[in-house]
């Protein structure tokens, strides 16, 4: 998905234009955590903090230069009735452009980012699920913050993709889902890696998408295995990476 606008100069602006913008959020956010923590943190601050930091990620991609965003929910997804959402994880900006749909979507990371000087600071702030914690734990936190009216995101490859393809699928969120008995919301992302590579800072001018496809459950007999390797399956052929020239097929 690459831009006939990505060359120097588009690279230079929207490169600047990121750091910026990460200078710009990690100033405020550091300011305002040392005025609140004087006063100590509570629920409303962090529904506050969830609020402003939804509002940042918008900001962030629809001010981006020589970018474009299409959002493709065919099935009118709202998520007012909470849901397990999947993900496929390409990209540093997958968490920001996902969380900048709505203020109502909880992220479930590994430890690795809580210690993260950039986002570590927000997840621990508003309560982000940590995996580390093991599935137990992390299936009663998941059920708590459902019952909360958030949904919760999960990206089913555990880690970060730095090829730009699919992964295997862990049957975590899966098994998860046939516990709670919850719907699954899968949802994908196009372009984010073009835009972002590992290990580097340069913004690369690219369409971008994001796909919310239909719901469905996991029956509690499921074949776990069989079915995480089903979606992955799926996702291969919706979100094809360099090499794969098939046409993206719809979620």
């Amino acid at each position: 998905m690459k831009s006939t606008r990505d060359n120097f100069f588009t690279r230079t602006i929207s490169t600047m234009y990121l750091i910026w913008f990460i200078i710009f959020v990690l100033s405020y956010l550091l300011i305002r955590l040392r005025i609140d923590h004087i006063g100590g943190m509570n629920d409303e601050k962090r529904r506050h903090y969830r609020k402003w930091y939804m509002g940042v990620c918008r900001r962030l991609f629809t001010r981006m230069p020589f970018n474009t965003v299409t959002i493709k929910n065919p099935y009118g997804e709202t998520l007012e009735k909470p849901a397990l959402c999947i993900c496929n994880h390409v990209s540093l900006l997958d968490a920001p452009f996902l969380m900048g749909r709505t203020t109502k979507l909880m992220m479930v990371t590994e430890k690795e980012v809580f210690a993260n000087p950039f986002f570590g600071p927000f997840v621990r702030m508003t309560e982000c699920l940590n995996v580390s914690e093991g599935v137990t734990k992390t299936k009663e936190r998941i059920k708590e913050w459902m019952d909360k009216g958030y949904s919760v995101l999960i990206f089913p490859e555990g880690q970060r993709t730095y090829h730009g393809r699919i992964q295997r699928f862990h049957t975590g969120a899966f098994r998860i889902a046939a516990d709670l008995g919850c719907d699954v919301v899968p949802v994908c992302t196009r372009g984010l890696f073009t835009a972002l590579r590992p290990k580097t800072l340069v913004l690369h001018p690219c369409p971008l998408e994001l796909e919310i496809g239909k719901r469905f459950t996991v029956p509690k007999d499921a074949d776990i295995f069989a079915f995480a390797k089903e979606q992955q399956a799926r996702y291969t052929l919706a979100c094809p990476g360099p090499g794969q020239d098939h046409e993206p097929h719809a979620l």
